[in-house]
């Protein structure tokens, strides 16, 4: 059995490295589409985690005046908001176009030619990027006020991005084709985020979660992801090493899993377009 995951797992990884630089590609035009006529273009990639940290602030510690206990790596409430924020806006983000990228492609998929496989992937691909450069501009201010986020721990977050790309894709695959044949997947995608941001410590410590409701914050791999950006941005100390193990073991088995299920419900794609 151990080896016919791993053979899955090598097909589905196979699959990838075939097509990266077709990835890469679409990816690059999915950012230039969304800012083209643009008068400030591609800036806004900066300006918009700029424009939500400064709403952060505004309203939680000027009007709300939230305040946190040091335990969680800062006293300001819209750092720690927003460093949570930043690994469910990628999920977020990418899932949602991930999952109509075979809908919205129709010529592409009738395409003997085409790898169908691409297509979920390129705007997982340009959520992260836009991801990326929202945590540059986090790492910024957190300097500029003082925080230690240069530490070992550092090192870790290439690690901590893989396995939530790997979390992306999988689910991207899956959604992807599941929508193509029950285009209901849509509509349930957006109740299911609302549930799965609210069941995440995001906008609380993850000290108030519910001790009833413990499995589910052991086993949510986006509330392991946050835990891992907040300890690594914000605390300086390297996650939990358990923790770490789950969310790669869980991400990549998604990530097989999707593949598997978008291969298998791809020969018919073009009878339903």
């Amino acid at each position: 059995m151990n080896a016919t995951r791993t053979d899955v797992t090598l097909v589905s990884l196979s699959a990838l490295r075939a097509h990266w630089k077709l990835v890469a590609r679409f990816a690059a035009r999915d950012l230039q589409s969304r800012y083209r006529g643009s008068i400030v273009g591609g800036l806004w990639m900066v300006l918009q985690p700029l424009l939500l940290l400064g709403i952060f602030t505004f309203v939680f510690a000027q009007v709300l005046r939230v305040r946190l206990g040091q335990e969680v790596g800062t006293t300001s409430f819209a750092l720690f908001l927003f460093c949570g924020m930043l690994p469910w806006q990628g999920i977020q983000e990418g899932l949602t176009r991930a999952s109509t990228s075979v809908l919205e492609q129709p010529s592409l998929v009738k395409r003997t030619i085409f790898p169908l496989v691409v297509l979920p992937l390129p705007p997982t691909v340009a959520a992260l990027v836009q991801q990326g450069i929202a945590t540059l501009v986090l790492g910024i201010i957190l300097l500029v006020t003082g925080h230690p986020v240069v530490s070992p721990a550092l090192l870790l977050l290439p690690f901590v991005v893989a396995c939530q790309w790997l979390l992306t894709a999988g689910l991207g695959w899956g959604l992807a084709a599941a929508q193509v044949y029950i285009r209901d997947v849509g509509t349930f995608l957006g109740s299911a985020l609302t549930v799965w941001v609210f069941l995440t410590p995001i906008f609380y410590p993850a000290s108030l979660y519910p001790q009833g409701l413990a499995p589910i914050l052991r086993w949510n791999p986006l509330a392991l992801l946050v835990e891992a950006y907040r300890d690594i941005l914000l605390r300086g100390m390297i996650p939990d090493l358990l923790a770490m193990t789950i969310l790669a073991a869980v991400g990549l088995a998604i990530f097989v899993g999707g593949h598997a299920l978008f291969k298998r419900l791809a020969p018919g794609f073009a009878d339903l377009l």
